[in-house]
């Protein structure tokens, strides 16, 4: 299974980064719907005012969610290619949109 924290792990959001990216508001956040495997796919990803990130993928030709890429116990060729695309826009995302702040506590920042 994808590990969505460790690919977020020290990251906070940029707005205007986010912007810049393509990244729309919405009633949850921020949102973009970005397509994989050669369109068949759409990669939703919400980024949440508090910097929480969810995603959900959707199948084109049916307007149906593809769940298998949440569940651990889900093993296969094509799973596991819809999850390397996942992974790859989610890290994409990370680099290009967020910041990288390794200092949590304010007194450690001072």
């Amino acid at each position: 299974m994808m590990d969505i924290e460790s690919i977020f792990r020290y990251k906070v959001p940029n707005a205007e980064k986010l912007a810049a990216c393509g990244f729309l508001p919405d009633g949850e956040g921020v949102s973009k719907t970005v397509p994989i495997l050669r369109g068949a796919f759409d990669v939703a990803v919400t980024v949440a005012p508090g910097g929480a990130v969810r995603f959900k993928v959707v199948e084109k030709a049916t307007g149906e969610e593809y769940v298998l890429v949440h569940v651990d116990s889900a093993q296969g060729g094509f799973v596991g290619d819809v999850r390397k695309a996942c992974e790859k826009v989610l890290a994409d995302i990370a680099a290009g949109c967020f910041d990288t702040e390794t200092l949590k506590a304010e007194q450690t920042k001072r």
